[in-house]
């Protein structure tokens, strides 16, 4: 098992475990703001691509509102 040190906690941020959470079990999604952007620079990619390299499903709250069937109409 592999431990990171509060400071490399900070430097990889929480996204690698947003993945990491949607790949041990099917269906699961990934929820961002956050748009694509693909780059050649090693750790600067977005939280999208990276969905998609790994072949997870991410979309933005807007989708996930239309698709719980969220209204704010009463």
């Amino acid at each position: 098992m592999i431990y990171l040190l509060d400071e490399e906690l900070r430097k990889a941020g929480r996204d690698p475990f947003l993945v990491a959470y949607a790949l041990a079990e099917a269906g699961r999604v990934v929820v961002t703001n956050e748009v694509s952007k693909r780059t050649q620079r090693l750790g600067s990619s977005k939280l999208p691509d990276v969905c998609s390299d790994l072949k997870v499903d991410c979309i933005n709250d807007l989708k996930l509102y239309r698709k719980l069937n969220f209204n704010l109409n009463p």
